[in-house]
C-alpha cells in the first residue's frame, strides 16, 4: 500500500562579485506538501477494563438503553460494578484519516566578503533572512465520548440532538443518525507557523502562529488561535519629519492652583508663585524617534460559526451563517505619543525636572511653557479584549432577484494601557481623549439587492456614545453634565451622541464581452454632523473617529481582464 503524498519545491540561488573580495548573494526556496494517511476505524472501548484513564472508563449502559436486552445496568464501578470491559469498532463509521499540508519558504540576501590582516584571512557575512513554516493536519473517524456515554446511558437524559447507540449489534447496526451524534468532529483542523526575521537594527525575532478549526457537525464550527507578534517601527515613526500642532491644556501651575501640595512641585519646577497661564493653546511638537523599539504582542482569539441547516434552501433563505468571537490582545513597547495634558499632570504631580513625564517640556522664566516635545516613544504595555459578532443572511432567488443582509460589529471589553512605572493612563473605553477615541460598540448594517446586472445595497454604520473631560468648556451649557466628575473628567463631562452614518452604493455591469462594472454611491447621505467635541484641538471633532462633515460621492469603473 502506498501512502498518498505529494510533494513541489523549487530553489534560486544568485550571486554577483562586486569587487575582488565582496560577493552578493540571493537565495530563495519554497517547499510544499500535502499527504494523507489512513488508519483503521477507531474502536471504542469502555468499562475500567478499557485503560484510558480518562471518561470511557466510567461508562456502562443502562438498563433503560433500547438496544440493552441483558434487563440490566452495565454498570463500570471498579468496585461494585459487573462492567469490566465491553468494545467494538464501528466499521460504520469509516477509517480514520489524516490529511497533512506543510508549505514552507526560505528568503536570504546579503554581502559576503574577505579580506586580510597581518598574516590572517578573515571572512565576514552580512545578510537578511526570512523563513516561514506553516501546517496543518486535519482529522476525520474519531469519536466523543461524552455523547457516547450520554447515548448509552439513561434514555430519559437522551434528549434534544442525542440519538440512542446500538453498542451489542453487529455491522451495520450503527445508523447513520448514531454516527452523526457521537462523532468527535467532523473535521480538525489543527494549523502551526513559525516565522524568523533577522533585521538589522533589532537583530533576530522568532514569531509562532498556533491555529484550531473543529467542525462539531454540519451546522457548527468552532475556532481560536494563539499567536505571537513583532512590528518594527516604520520609516515615518523612526525618521518622520519634526511638526507642530497646538493642543488645547490647563497648565496645573496656573493661578489659581487647587492645592499646597501642587503649588510646592510648581515652585519646585521653576514656576513663579502667582503664575497665570496666558494661551491656553500649547504648541506641541511632534515627529520620530530613532530610540524606538519593536512593538511585541500576545494573542488569542476562540469563537463560533453556526450555519443552521433548516435554514439552507427554505423559503426564505438560501444560507444563514451566525458568527460570535472573543479576541485578547497584550502589546509591549507600544509605540504612541503619550497624551500632552497627561504629560504635563504627570510632570507636575512628580515635581522634579528629572522626571521622565517633564522631559521635553520648557518654561521660560516667567513659567510659561515655550517648548513641548510629544514625539513618539515605547510608552509600556496595552491589554485589552473584547466580542466580535455577525449575522449574514441571503435570501433565495426570485424573479424579483435576491435580497441579502450582513450585520457585523465589534463591543470593546477592556482597554487599559499602562506605562514603563506602571502607571495606568487614562485612556479607556467610551473616553474621548487626545483627539481620538475608543467606542464601546462600532457595527456596520449591510442591506443589500441583486437583480441580473445590477447589485444595490445601503449601509448603516454606528458608533456609541462617548464621554471627554469639558476642559475649558467647563461652565458653559455645551458641558451638558457638570457634576459627573471623576479621575479622568475632571472639569465635569460632556457626552457625545451615539451617531449611526448612512451609505447607498450601486453598481451596473456593463453588457459587454469585458468584466466591466461602474459604481456610484454616496457616504453619509444624509450629512450627518459630527459630535463637537470640546477637549479636541483642532476643528471641534474627532477626525479620527467620525466621518468628515458632509456627504462624499464617487464614481468609479473596474474592469477584470
Amino acid at each position: 500500500m502506498l501512502t498518498p503524498s505529494k510533494r513541489d519545491a523549487i530553489f534560486a540561488q544568485t550571486r554577483y562579485k562586486v569587487t575582488d573580495n565582496v560577493t552578493w548573494y540571493m537565495r530563495g526556496l519554497y517547499n510544499t506538501r500535502k499527504s494523507t494517511n489512513q488508519a483503521a476505524p477507531e474502536p471504542i472501548f469502555l468499562g475500567p477494563g478499557a485503560g484510558t484513564g480518562g471518561l470511557a472508563d466510567n461508562v456502562g449502559v443502562d438498563v433503560t438503553n433500547p438496544y440493552n436486552t441483558l434487563g440490566f445496568t452495565l454498570n463500570p464501578d471498579p468496585v461494585n460494578g459487573n462492567l469490566v470491559l465491553i468494545g467494538r469498532r464501528p466499521i460504520e463509521g469509516g477509517p480514520r484519516i489524516f490529511r497533512q499540508s506543510v508549505d514552507t519558504s526560505y528568503f536570504a540576501t546579503g554581502l559576503e566578503g574577505s579580506f586580510s590582516l597581518g598574516e590572517r584571512d578573515f571572512y565576514w557575512d552580512v545578510n537578511l533572512a526570512h523563513g516561514d513554516n506553516s501546517a496543518t493536519q486535519t482529522v476525520t473517524g474519531t469519536y466523543n465520548i461524552a455523547h457516547i456515554q450520554r447515548a448509552l446511558g439513561p434514555i430519559a437524559n437522551c434528549t434534544d440532538s442525542c440519538v440512542p447507540l446500538n453498542i451489542f449489534g453487529g455491522p451495520g447496526t450503527i445508523t447513520p443518525a448514531m454516527l452523526q451524534y457521537i462523532q468527535f468532529v467532523k473535521a480538525l483542523d489543527l494549523s502551526g507557523a513559525t516565522r524568523y526575521s533577522d533585521y538589522s537594527t533589532f537583530g533576530g525575532t522568532t514569531n509562532s502562529k498556533l491555529g484550531l478549526r473543529w467542525q462539531l457537525f454540519d451546522d457548527l464550527t468552532l475556532r481560536s488561535t494563539v499567536s505571537q507578534g513583532f512590528r518594527a517601527p516604520s520609516i515615518g515613526e523612526l525618521f518622520g519629519s519634526p511638526a507642530r500642532f497646538d493642543a488645547t491644556l490647563q497648565d496645573p501651575c496656573s493661578a489659581p492652583i487647587g492645592n499646597s501640595q501642587t503649588a510646592s512641585n510648581c515652585a519646585a519646577l521653576g514656576v513663579p508663585a502667582g503664575y497665570t497661564q496666558p494661551n491656553p493653546q500649547i504648541s506641541i511638537r511632534t515627529g520620530g524617534n530613532t530610540a524606538l523599539q519593536p512593538e511585541t504582542s500576545r494573542n488569542l482569539t476562540y469563537g463560533a460559526v453556526y450555519s443552521p441547516s433548516w435554514a439552507s434552501n427554505t423559503v426564505w433563505a438560501s444560507r444563514l451563517d451566525i458568527t460570535a468571537g472573543y479576541y485578547r490582545i497584550k502589546i509591549s513597547n507600544s509605540i504612541q505619543a503619550l497624551d500632552p495634558q497627561t504629560k504635563l499632570n504627570r510632570c507636575v504631580d512628580s515635581g522634579s525636572t528629572s522626571s521622565e513625564f517633564c522631559t521635553g517640556i520648557h518654561r521660560n522664566a516667567t513659567g510659561n511653557i515655550d517648548g513641548f516635545d510629544a514625539t513618539l516613544q515605547n510608552l509600556g504595555k496595552i491589554d485589552t479584549h473584547g466580542w466580535d459578532f455577525g449575522v449574514n443572511w441571503r435570501g433565495p432567488e426570485s424573479a424579483i432577484g435576491v435580497f441579502r443582509a450582513n450585520l457585523a460589529g465589534t463591543v470593546v471589553g477592556k482597554y487599559v494601557a499602562s506605562n514603563k512605572a506602571g502607571n495606568v493612563e487614562p485612556r479607556t473605553v467610551g473616553l474621548e481623549l487626545n483627539n481620538s477615541a475608543i467606542p464601546r460598540l462600532t457595527s456596520n448594517l449591510d442591506l443589500g439587492w441583486s437583480y441580473k446586472a445590477w447589485d444595490v445595497s445601503y449601509k448603516f454604520r454606528y458608533i456609541s456614545a462617548l464621554r471627554e473631560d469639558c476642559a475649558s468648556a467647563a461652565g458653559y451649557a455645551i458641558c451638558n453634565h457638570p457634576n459627573e466628575i471623576t479621575p479622568a473628567r475632571p472639569n465635569g463631562t460632556h457626552y457625545l451622541g451615539a451617531v449611526t452614518y448612512q451609505d447607498v452604493r450601486a453598481t451596473w455591469k456593463l453588457p459587454i464581452s469585458l468584466d466591466m462594472t461602474v459604481t456610484a454611491g454616496v457616504n453619509n447621505v444624509w450629512d450627518k454632523k459630527p459630535p463637537i467635541c470640546v477637549s479636541c484641538s483642532l476643528n471641534g471633532y474627532d477626525a479620527s473617529t467620525y466621518d468628515t462633515p458632509s456627504r462624499f460621492m464617487y464614481v468609479q469603473a473596474s474592469v477584470k481582464f
